[in-house]
């Protein structure tokens, strides 16, 4: 099993759900599932534009 720690680096790093969605592309409701590891799968594209 692969765990996510999106919201502990995310912590860190300062930085919210809606600033990533702005730096990245991707959609909020994507980037809130990787944070509350809700999601099922993730695709290599998806980690590298984080």
């Amino acid at each position: 099993m692969i765990k996510i720690h999106l919201s502990r680096i995310m912590a860190e790093k300062r930085i919210n759900i809606a600033d990533l969605s702005r730096l990245t592309g991707l959609h909020r409701n994507g980037i809130a599932k990787l944070y509350n590891e809700e999601t099922d799968g993730v695709k290599f594209d998806t980690l590298n534009r984080i």
